[in-house]
């Protein structure tokens, strides 16, 4: 499995003020024996590089968060690092927000049933997962201070019962399910 990065420049047209793209070029970075299902950019080891998290499954069905560290440069380094295990059928969707105010950024990916919070170290490297319950058959997540207190909340899909939950965390709750939404 290879992971293909597109490079995009934007500009704006002076006269008609409308931005137009174009695509500058591809790189592709192999990934070993690890199958991608989600990405999600962002700096994981405070260098000021925007780094890669994915989902990914290894040849054996397992799933796992992987992570690559970025150049700054439009470039990846070849490996991943560090494979953190997941539950069972972590369908693929990450979200990332600094949960525990420590300043690193951390992940969140979504399981049945469940999310999975892996607190971020700032090198790179991420703790055990924790889950928390939030819904029935969760697809996707949305990361966001919902009720303005202050601290990051998780709004979830459902699909298994075709709703939206949401998981308010507080100064001493963490990410409790509070509401759902047909």
């Amino acid at each position: 499995m290879r992971l293909i990065v597109i490079a995009c420049s934007c500009a704006f047209a002076a006269a008609a003020a409308t931005p137009s793209a174009s695509f500058v070029g591809s790189k592709i970075f192999p990934l070993q024996s690890y199958t991608p299902t989600a990405l999600v950019a962002a700096d994981f080891n405070n260098d000021g590089k925007l780094d890669l998290a994915m989902v990914a499954w290894t040849g054996g069905g397992t799933g796992c968060v992987c992570i690559t560290l970025g150049n700054g440069e439009g470039g990846f380094q070849p490996t991943l690092t560090n494979p953190i295990r997941l539950s069972p059928g972590v369908s693929g969707n990450l979200a990332v927000g600094d949960f525990n105010h420590d300043g690193n950024l951390d992940i969140v990916a979504v399981a049945p049933g469940t999310v999975e919070i892996l607190l971020g170290n700032g090198d790179g490297t991420f703790q055990t997962p924790t889950g928390y319950s939030a819904g029935n058959n969760t697809i996707s997540v949305a990361v966001g201070d919902f009720n303005r207190d202050g601290y990051l909340d998780l709004a979830v899909v459902n699909n298994g019962s075709n709703d939206v939950s949401t998981c308010l965390e507080t100064a001493t709750v963490r990410f409790k399910p509070r509401f759902r939404t047909r």
